[in-house]
């Protein structure tokens, strides 16, 4: 902690022969190797290895007839047994934050919150009472007592301890006052401190605490050069908010959000973010919320990933147009851009983004580097700590700097550092394999610096909020079926069916039996049958049919991938033809676990595979019409079974010629029939009050739209008028 503040003089120092020479400036104090001790009565302070306190300086400074006054308010969180400390100074409304770190020997210093600023802490300098000492070949951060420079350790380590001067009252606490000199041989500097703390029987706005309260500072420190002083500073220092440990939590001490610091960790000290228990899983969706400094308004799309199928989808709505789904395989190196609203499909064979102004189009912007963003880098992390987010869920920080980022934009930006939030959870979540794990992502924030043609700098920021986190993915959320159709390519509908070596009502109604398994398993046999790619095979549906206990393919096969070399993959006959072939031999079938340790097998039905004009979806409320069709097994020649092949079709009414005519003449009638009614109705309402009306006055009430100020006179005629008149 450097408690003083001196005028800043430059000064060619013509140093004395020997350092050992001067003894201090005998005008402030002397070094008192034996003081007396403290008297009966007396209480001698005590320590504790946690604090949290406000410190406030008024110091006034004389150097060379020149005299300056200031205020600075301190606030510190000292922790002895983590070996750190953090200071914040308020100067004129300024705030600057440094962070201490003793293991390392760095201080880090975050000014206006989006710079940060690295520092060696000094070792074993009397007049820095924030300078390190060494203690057990470790370099640690000063006890407490000597932090405040009430105690102070000899060039030969012994620790001298004040010297008791006497009670006295201050802010109306009664007080016990004690001395220390402190002489500084490598700056020249004699510093008096008379440090105050509040007597033990007196209650302090907190409370009795059980360590020692201490109240006011008092120092004067001497710069003496040649025998002659060069300045002089007298300084008081009031203690507010003491506080014997530390009572904010651990996310109150987090560095500024975005701000990364330069040198503070040694380069082989980075980390991995897989290494810390963040890791992508291979199958995920979430929506993802997108604002920049430029843009404030949130634009938000939605991420599906699948990291085995190397593809990955977007949805969003860019300025100015509809709502589009991106669909990128990076395996076959497709781009489809569907607009959901008209269904016209874009379909591109280059997966690179034109460039995009970063603060105007944060969404495209993740588009362009979504591989980066989600593959980070290796050893390249810096732990930056605890975090609240969103004001509820406890983040872990990681962060990164990268140079010249983004790059080939129309701003030239300087570097950009990149911090990633991640939920943690409690302690013992722990892995199988000994690593610890978050949940989700939080948020991903990044700070841009670039420099205007004035060489100032300028600080811009992106911030992307990541909500709904979950692996509950679909294949057929990657299906691109709806390009083959608005662009005239070849696909064809199939179906076949299946069978198993155990009942298949029983099997199916288990719950040990993970169906997307089987599902990923007659994706897996399909494409190695047809030798396609996953993305081909579309709208995939597999049910059970009750009747024969046999299950119900039905897919669409799509042509190889457009803007593709032909020779490249087979087309959608060829593929069809190499299905057919595994069917009618046999060769189709796979093995699937029930859960339990027992597998089954699954194989198709020969020859039943059969096109569709359409595709159909089995349903049980359809017309089932069953064919006889005969066929030679393999085990007996003379052996026949009759095989029953199922043709789905939907339900249909069929109407005479003259059916829809009569239907709206039908409607005409009733209509004419029931408006008669409704007019016979009213008449005989009118009819009715207007009888009331001859007998008694009208049916309707008098409405009077004015306030009964005074009486009206009633104004009555010899003659009525009547309907007999």
């Amino acid at each position: 902690m450097k408690i003083l503040v001196i005028l800043a003089v430059v000064i060619a120092v013509n140093t004395l022969n020997t350092k050992e020479e001067w003894n201090g400036d005998p005008l402030i104090c002397e070094l008192d190797l034996n003081p007396d001790p403290t008297p009966p009565g007396i209480q001698y302070p005590t320590f504790p290895d946690k604090a949290e306190f406000t410190l406030v300086e008024t110091a006034h400074a004389i150097s060379f007839n020149l005299s300056q006054f200031r205020q600075v308010m301190f606030q510190y969180f000292y922790d002895y047994s983590a070996n750190k400390m953090i200071k914040v100074t308020n100067f004129n409304g300024i705030i600057t934050l440094e962070y201490f770190y003793y293991n390392s020997l760095k201080t880090a210093i975050y000014s206006s919150n989006q710079f940060c600023t690295v520092k060696d802490i000094p070792v074993n300098l009397p007049s820095d009472s924030s300078s390190a000492i060494m203690i057990d070949n470790v370099y640690h951060i000063r006890p407490l007592e000597q932090f405040l420079a009430f105690t102070i350790t000899s060039l030969n380590g012994t620790l001298i301890k004040p010297k008791y001067i006497g009670e006295d009252k201050i802010r109306g606490i009664p007080v016990d006052t004690w001395r220390t000199c402190v002489i500084d041989k490598t700056t020249y500097r004699t510093t008096k401190y008379d440090w105050s703390f509040a007597k033990p029987n007196f209650n302090m706005p907190g409370g009795q605490i059980r360590t020692s309260y201490p109240v006011q500072g008092r120092s004067r420190t001497s710069i003496m050069v040649n025998g002659s002083h060069i300045a002089e500073v007298d300084a008081v220092l009031n203690v507010f908010s003491y506080k014997p440990g530390i009572v904010e939590q651990a996310d109150y001490f987090t560095p500024p959000k975005g701000v990364l610091c330069h040198g503070l960790v040694k380069d082989e000290d980075l980390v991995s973010l897989e290494d810390q228990g963040i890791q992508w899983p291979n199958l995920f969706s979430v929506r993802i919320g997108a604002s920049t400094s430029k843009q404030m308004l949130w634009r938000n799309f939605h991420l599906r990933y699948n990291a085995q199928r190397k593809i990955l989808r977007y949805d969003y709505k860019p300025i100015g147009n509809n709502l589009q789904e991106v669909v990128i395989d990076h395996e076959t190196q497709h781009k489809y851009t569907i607009d959901r609203t008209t269904g016209a499909c874009q379909i591109t064979k280059n997966l690179e983004y034109d460039n995009v102004d970063v603060l105007k189009n944060p969404i495209e912007f993740f588009f362009k580097f979504q591989n980066y963003f989600l593959n980070s880098p290796k050893n390249a992390f810096q732990f930056v700590g605890i975090r609240n987010c969103r004001n509820s869920i406890q983040c872990i920080i990681f962060a990164i700097s990268e140079g010249q980022f983004p790059p080939d934009t129309s701003e030239s930006w300087i570097k950009t550092n990149l911090e990633w939030a991640w939920s943690k959870r409690e302690s013992n979540s722990i892995s199988p394999t000994g690593k610890y794990l978050f949940d989700y992502p939080v948020h991903l924030y990044l700070k841009l610096y670039r420099k205007t043609d004035d060489d100032q700098p300028v600080v811009e920021n992106i911030q992307y909020e990541f909500y709904e986190f979950n692996q509950d993915v679909h294949e057929n959320e990657f299906d691109v079926s709806v390009c083959y159709r608005s662009n005239d390519l070849l696909y064809k509908h199939v179906a076949f069916q299946l069978k198993m070596n155990r009942p298949i009502s029983s099997t199916l109604e288990d719950v040990h039996l993970d169906r997307r398994v089987l599902l990923n398993n007659m994706v897996n046999q399909l494409t190695s049958t047809m030798d396609i790619s996953r993305q081909r095979v579309s709208n995939l549906e597999i049910d059970h049919n009750k009747q024969n206990d046999t299950l119900y393919c039905i897919f669409t096969i799509l042509d190889r991938p457009p803007l593709n070399n032909p020779a490249d993959a087979i087309s959608v006959l060829d593929a069809r033809d190499r299905l057919k072939q595994g069917i009618d031999g046999g060769l189709f079938k796979f093995e699937i676990s029930d859960g339990l340790g027992d597998t089954f097998i699954v194989s198709a039905i020969e020859g039943t595979l059969e096109d569709l004009k359409h595709l159909y979806l089995f349903d049980s409320n359809v017309q089932i019409n069953n064919i006889t069709v005969f066929i030679n097994t393999t085990i007996n020649i003379n052996n026949t079974v009759i095989v029953y092949k199922e043709e789905i079709r939907e339900k249909t009414v069929l109407y005479q010629k003259g059916s829809q005519p009569g239907a709206i003449v039908g409607g005409l009638a009733v209509g004419l029939v029931f408006g008669i009614l409704t007019l016979l109705i009213i008449y005989q309402i009118i009819i009715r009050r207007q009888s009331a009306g001859k007998e008694g006055g009208s049916g309707f009430p008098n409405i009077s739209y004015r306030g009964k100020k005074t009486e009206e006179p009633t104004l009555t005629m010899d003659v009525p008028i009547s309907s007999d008149a």
